[in-house]
């Protein structure tokens, strides 16, 4: 669930802001883009924000615009620190901290003679409202979605907790996401490699459960094996139908013959193997259809050795399976609500990955990163500042968010934390600072 309309807006009420800035605060996000805080009038802005999971800064006094970028990435749900420390036109200090990662960036200034910030008054924070869109062009658009925590303005604690706090749509605790989806974007895919529940095998008796979205005809969706590879299972696109592929000495081919499901809308796929029955089959459904059924009466079929998901690293042998050449071919798109046996499997316990990006689904995001640049989210931007795309985030996946935050867990490391995002319209509105 995107929301378009979370944030804060905090009354500028010290001269300090224009000739100086001192500014901090934490966050923690899954989220790739979104505005962190903002700050400006007609000609003259300052702003942080998320790009591509890197943290974005830039400030403009009038006489043209500099401007730094993160060379890591952030947007890996651990808290994150921003520093910045402005006088006049120069910055004397910006660095970003995340536990022993640390960036510290040589003193810069912008262009020209001008050294104040003029401003309306107004700081915005987790997201741009009530302004035109094309006002303020080099700012995006996006909210932020996640936490944020010891917010400092203008050498001032705000408490975004406070009880004299006017909050709506709000929560005012970090709860523990359950990272149940993915994308990965175009032209190469990705891919993620999640741990294994020791006592959870994936061609168990029951059900496996898993939903796609993409406008792809063709690419490797899961991949899961034993240790030796000896049992293996994949899930593919071949051709707009959903392919399975079953080997354990034999091997099972189970392909939807008559639907196409390449059309960027939700899928459910439902692969089951009932393994008490005398003459064991192989049966797959989506969208709960009619269910293909293969003959597959390998017993002792374990395959809790590794599970892929969206595609699997590059070169990498996926053993005596024998598959069709789309499963070589780059899955584009969504993967979400995996489950086995009634039992979740989550974003969340990824031990690699490549060119992933979690906790919401966006057919259009687009990458041009090679598997040598591998990162824990998404690939690297372009540094020129320029408008920013909102991505498309319709009500039409999976929530990574409780729709009721009091029914989700908070996470007792993030006490002191605000959390934007979790509803619709969410924002909180400030008294004004006091002077200093």
């Amino acid at each position: 669930l995107r929301i378009p309309s979370g944030y804060a807006i905090v009354q500028r009420g010290t001269k300090e802001m224009s000739v100086g800035n001192r500014i901090q605060l934490q966050l923690k996000t899954l989220s790739p883009n979104g505005l962190l805080l903002f700050a400006g009038n007609e000609g003259n802005t300052f702003f942080i924000e998320m790009r591509g999971g890197r943290i974005y800064y830039e400030y403009d006094l009038g006489s043209g615009p500099v401007s730094k970028i993160s060379k890591n990435i952030y947007n890996n749900n651990k808290w994150t620190t921003i520093t910045i420390f402005r006088v006049g036109k120069a910055t004397q200090l910006f660095t970003i901290t995340q536990g022993p990662i640390a960036e510290d960036f040589a003193q810069f200034s912008s262009p020209g003679e001008e050294t104040e910030l003029e401003t309306n008054n107004l700081i915005y924070i987790g997201g741009l409202v009530g302004v035109p869109d094309d006002q303020f062009t080099r700012v995006t658009r996006e909210s932020f979605r996640g936490c944020m925590a010891n917010l400092v303005i203008s050498s001032q604690n705000v408490d975004l907790t406070a009880a004299d706090v006017q909050t709506a749509g709000f929560f005012p605790a970090c709860i523990r996401q359950d990272i149940r989806v993915a994308t990965y974007p175009g032209p190469s895919g990705g891919y993620t490699e999640l741990a294994m529940l020791d006592d959870l095998d994936l061609m168990d008796d029951g059900d496996f459960i898993l939903r796609f979205r993409t406008e792809q005809p063709n690419g490797l969706m899961l991949y899961t094996a034993d240790d030796t590879q000896g049992s293996s299972l994949a899930i593919m696109m071949k051709d707009g139908a959903v392919l399975v592929v079953a080997h354990r000495v034999e091997t099972a081919e189970l392909l939807t013959l008559e639907d196409t499901y390449n059309d960027g809308m939700w899928h459910t796929i439902n692969v089951r193997r009932p393994t008490r029955r005398a003459n064991a089959r192989l049966s797959l459904s989506v969208d709960d259809n009619e269910a293909v059924v293969e003959a597959f009466a390998s017993r002792n079929m374990k395959t809790g050795g590794m599970l892929f998901v969206g595609g699997v690293p590059e070169g990498y042998d996926l053993g005596p399976i024998t598959v069709p050449a789309a499963a070589s071919e780059p899955f584009i798109g969504c993967l979400a609500d995996i489950s086995s046996k009634h039992r979740k499997i989550t974003f969340a316990t990824r031990m690699r990955d490549f060119n992933a990006f979690y906790g919401f689904c966006d057919l259009s995001l687009s990458s041009n990163a090679t598997e040598g640049e591998v990162t824990l989210t998404s690939p690297a931007p372009t540094s020129a500042a320029g408008p920013s795309t909102t991505p498309s985030m319709r009500n039409d996946g999976p929530c990574v968010l409780s729709s009721n935050p009091e029914d989700a867990p908070e996470d007792p490391t993030n006490e002191g934390a605000v959390q934007f995002g979790v509803l619709s319209d969410s924002r909180v509105e400030f008294p004004t600072l006091k002077s200093s």
